[in-house]
């Protein structure tokens, strides 16, 4: 059997530089994406990441973003596509998030990041609704807290989370890994730091068949 083949763009991105060893040891064969030449020496991501101006933001994490969901999609030898989104991007509260929390989601939707929400929001309902359409398809959307720069420590909280709270770009990464590892994982993840090891936490999501997708409209994703 050949080893899977990923191609991750954003290759040089914090959390992309991550997981290629990580995808690497598993045997999976990786072709890393970059803008330019001068990023193969610099630790740059392809996503803009709410930086550079709203058109940047747009062209970027919501235009080039889904032309590859599409694309994906439509291809009959690519089975899975992970997105790395964000805890916060979603229309509708969960039933499972407090006031406080949901609160602290509008302010960052609306207030703080409001192009960046309309980018993601956009990439999460195209990836959401074209998986879906696809009987078999691994659409999968990790959507992590407020990432920061810490070491690994090999446990999160995954699937229906609290909304306050931060987690390690190498979690982020660890979790992508092993989401990609298993045929059946499909939907919308949410991730912080936890207590539950990265391991056993994928696996009681994918057993459990939690998506943090619940409350959100799928049939106004549709129409968008």
């Amino acid at each position: 059997m050949s080893s899977p083949r990923i191609l991750l763009l954003g290759g040089h991105g914090k959390v992309s530089l991550i997981l290629t060893p990580k995808l690497i040891s598993r045997s999976w064969h990786v072709i890393s994406v970059i803008r330019c030449v001068e990023q193969i020496d610099d630790v740059l991501a392809t996503g803009a990441g709410g930086k550079g101006g709203p058109e940047r933001t747009l062209a970027i994490d919501r235009d080039a973003c889904i032309h590859f969901i599409r694309r994906s999609i439509a291809t009959p030898t690519i089975k899975k596509f992970l997105l790395v989104s964000a805890l916060s991007s979603r229309r509708s509260r969960a039933p499972w998030i407090e006031d406080d929390c949901y609160a602290l989601i509008q302010k960052i939707n609306h207030e703080v990041m409001p192009t960046y929400y309309q980018a993601k929001l956009a990439a999460d309902e195209v990836l959401t609704v074209l998986g879906k359409e696809r009987s078999g398809f691994g659409y999968i959307s990790l959507r992590p807290g407020r990432l920061i720069d810490e070491p690994e420590t090999g446990k999160v909280s995954l699937g229906k989370t609290k909304v306050k709270g931060g987690v390690s770009r190498a979690d982020v990464a660890e979790v992508a890994a092993n989401l990609l590892d298993h045929d059946n994982a499909r939907g919308w993840f949410d991730v912080i730091d936890g207590d539950v090891d990265i391991k056993s936490a994928v696996e009681n999501v994918i057993r459990e068949g939690i998506d943090c997708i619940d409350g959100e409209d799928f049939n106004l994703m549709k129409k968008n």
